[in-house]
């Protein structure tokens, strides 16, 4: 019986190191690579893993409460921690042997889930929500921790696994660096490339757009006057549908407006000047966001 039980946790252990391994082989795949491509596909079949069927790829990351200073990942109660929240996890997303659930670092896990119909992925994401709550349950329960999830979209075959992952990490990127308060962040192709584009400009060019409105950060009100303008850009500088949607008088906002150009000398019913502008308050608080 003893020898049963030590056979049969020989083998759960060689199936994750097994699932490590293709997971590691996937994320890093480079698709001119011909002798990587066929590593891949030996461990996939070894784990009866179709790499044919689509799916997306899901990131977990596991973060200290905000209150205190603690470190809980340097106590010694945590030594453990890695493969009961991967057994954990397992329970929440592995519903056949196409569903991957494997480790990437001490405080990071990943998965790749199949989504073989076309109903497949808004199907998972309706039960999202609950699934996190499950995992944050028991996080919060035994380690006082909780999770943040970045989804990636669906793609298939060994290239697209990588790209899935690599968007999934784009979406948690995006909604931690922006200390974004939602513990789900979806990846996004057109919201992805617009929230990244301050961090993809020369810092030469980010200094000339912090410095057009170096008079406006000044403002006491700044918070006021930015949220204002994104939202009026949010609503295609459209200023009946900015203030419906955003509570403010018409005449808060126009007020508001001729405020921001009387300050930083650009005209806000200009396309051209409002992207600048755009752009150099997205800078600003890609700044402040990342020097917390």
């Amino acid at each position: 019986m003893m020898c049963q039980d030590a056979f049969r946790k020989e083998i759960v252990e060689l199936e994750e190191k097994m699932a490590e391994m293709l997971v590691h082989q996937l994320i890093h795949y480079i698709d001119s690579e011909q002798e990587e491509k066929e590593h891949i596909s030996q461990y996939a079949k070894l784990l009866n893993f179709d790499l044919t069927i689509n799916r997306a790829c899901i990131i977990i990351d596991i973060t200290n409460p905000p209150s205190g200073d603690r470190n809980l990942f340097g106590d010694l109660s945590f030594q453990y921690f890695p493969k009961e929240v991967l057994s954990f996890l397992k329970l929440i997303f592995q519903e056949n042997d196409n569903d991957i659930v494997s480790l990437l670092d001490f405080k990071r896990f990943i998965i790749f889930k199949s989504m073989p119909f076309p109903q497949s992925f808004a199907s998972f994401l309706g039960k999202l929500d609950e699934r996190l709550e499950k995992i944050n349950s028991f996080l919060d329960a035994k380690y006082s921790v909780s999770a943040k999830l970045g989804v990636g979209d669906v793609q298939n075959g060994h290239k697209g696994c990588s790209e899935s992952y690599q968007n999934a990490m784009k979406a948690l990127d995006i909604g931690l660096g922006f200390q974004d308060h939602s513990h789900i962040h979806l990846y996004n192709e057109r919201e992805a490339m617009l929230s990244l584009l301050p961090r993809e400009l020369s810092p030469a060019y980010k200094q000339k757009l912090l410095n057009l409105i170096s008079s406006l950060r000044e403002q006491d009100n700044y918070e006021v006057l930015a949220s204002t303008f994104t939202g009026f850009c949010k609503y295609n500088m459209n200023l009946s549908e900015a203030s419906r949607n955003m509570f403010i008088h018409r005449n808060t906002i126009i007020y508001r407006l001729e405020k921001i150009s009387e300050i930083t000398s650009l005209n806000t019913s200009s396309f051209e000047h409002c992207m600048l502008l755009f752009t150099a308050i997205k800078c600003y608080e890609e700044m402040r966001a990342s020097s917390r």
